[in-house]
């Protein structure tokens, strides 16, 4: 596809497209470009084009720009009552970006149709790049860590873009209705929702199942037109069969059988007595984890078969995990006994398998949802009878979310003030019984972080500057 429009910009013009392309760029695969192309905006704004007209511009703009400006005098002011003065400085350049950009948005607003449509297929096109990447990594490597398939890039923020993307694309091919233009962008469509499968990225998952819950009722209620209904027909079929599929694997994950179902035996093959089972309701693929586990006969047969001592610690991806417990959760998931019948059932690769940190035989299948689905599962089946949160991000997430929103509950209105919020919710998670499981005390969760920064005017002003 050419563009013989770039062939006719101005200078400014051409630094504007250079300097978009190096934020896009940065924000889908390296985030050092940002820097660079903040410095870019900030260069367009104090010495790029005449003066006079970016005076206009944000005369124009004076709203807009006021509105944007909000959050970052928010820091500003915020500074009067921190206490820890120190951090809030620190806080307040790492926001410098709020302060740049809506002074670049407003001076080089309004972009012409022809160089949006241009960085739109260039944002296409970084974030097909980044998937290229992705799926390489995944394919060559034997335990890829699919959090750092794109290296330098967040793979949530990645995820979020992939929807964004999709999005756009399917509103731009529902409109145009052109031969032309479906040939061009549906194939992105599916390469992008194929890419979040392979790479499970339930965030991902989820928010394209809420874009299509909300497109599929736009098309019943607004459009009834024949392609309306064709298109609703097809979203309401793909999320009825996701939300089947999930139904049942969660039905077989929690649904606890007995092996074969026949009743509770006491001693292995070899005489030995199983440890004692307390019925601990611990669950996983359908059975009791700590059924059926004679840890005398796991030692000696881990032993013989690795030369591995079972209390050392896994190196592989997934984590740093003693064998023995990766060894008792694996055997389970394959259904076999926590004995030495049960090591001596397993084949080498599944030998290699728990050597690698993989705690479920479900963890290592490829092209597949179900291995971030079962350690969802596994989260939060440790959180409801446990309290357990250390190995998981989201029921991590959600009590740090409730940590912060104790901070805002105490300090409502304003806030602790710009550069506090890390101190104050550290100090309150101190507080916690399991306070040795978080090694973090961010809630990942912006609303929640200005909340306790700013309070409900922090709140509101986020609103009103998104």
């Amino acid at each position: 596809m050419s563009f013989p429009f770039l062939k006719k910009l101005k200078a400014d013009e051409w630094f504007d497209c250079c300097t978009l392309a190096l934020m896009l760029m940065g924000m889908l695969l390296f985030r050092t470009l940002c820097f660079l192309a903040l410095i870019c905006l900030l260069i367009r704004v104090l010495l790029v084009g005449k003066i006079k007209e970016k005076r206009q511009k944000l005369k124009e703009n004076t709203i807009v720009l006021s509105v944007l400006l909000s959050l970052f005098v928010l820091h500003v002011v915020g500074l009067l009552w921190t206490a820890n003065l120190q951090a809030g400085w620190l806080e307040l350049y790492h926001k410098i970006a709020f302060l740049i950009i809506p002074l670049g948005v407003c001076i080089i607003s309004p972009l012409k149709k022809n160089i949006l449509r241009w960085l739109f297929y260039f944002y296409i096109a970084a974030i097909f790049v980044g998937t290229v990447v992705g799926i390489t990594r995944y394919l060559t490597q034997d335990f890829p860590d699919l959090r750092t398939l794109i290296p330098y890039a967040s793979n949530i923020r990645f995820a979020v873009n992939i929807c964004f993307a999709i999005a756009a694309m399917s509103v731009i091919t529902y409109r145009k209705r052109q031969f032309k233009v479906t040939i061009l962008l549906f194939p992105f469509i599916v390469w992008f929702v194929f890419y979040m499968i392979i790479t499970q990225s339930i965030t991902g998952i989820c928010i394209l199942c809420v874009l299509a819950g909300v497109s599929l009722m736009y098309l019943c209620f607004k459009n009834r037109n024949k392609i309306s209904l064709i298109v609703s027909g097809i979203l309401l079929l793909l999320l009825l069969g996701f939300t089947f599929w999930t139904t049942r694997e969660a039905i077989s994950y929690f649904n606890c059988q007995q092996i074969d179902n026949k009743p509770l035996k006491t001693h292995t093959i070899n005489g030995n007595s199983y440890n004692a089972f307390t019925n601990d309701n611990f669950i996983e693929n359908g059975h009791y984890v700590n059924q059926y586990v004679c840890m005398e006969e796991l030692e000696r047969a881990w032993s013989q078969r690795t030369g591995l001592r079972i209390d050392d610690l896994s190196k592989g991806t997934e984590g740093h995990f003693a064998y023995r417990d990766l060894l008792v959760r694996y055997l389970n998931s394959k259904r076999l006994t926590k004995d030495s019948a049960g090591i001596m059932v397993l084949s080498c690769q599944d030998i290699e398998n728990v050597k690698a940190g993989f705690a479920n035989v479900a963890y290592v299948e490829k092209f597949s949802l179900r291995p971030r689905l079962y350690k969802t599962f596994f989260e939060f089946e440790r959180y409801w009878h446990e309290g357990y949160v250390k190995d998981g991000s989201l029921v991590k997430r959600i009590e740090l979310c409730k940590n912060a929103a104790t901070v805002i509950r105490d300090y409502p209105v304003a806030g602790v003030g710009t550069g506090d919020a890390n101190d104050v919710m550290n100090a309150y998670l101190s507080k916690k019984s399991n306070r040795n499981q978080f090694n973090t005390h961010d809630p990942h969760n912006y609303f929640f972080f200005i909340g306790v920064e700013f309070g409900m005017v922090g709140i509101a002003v986020l609103g009103l500057f998104l």
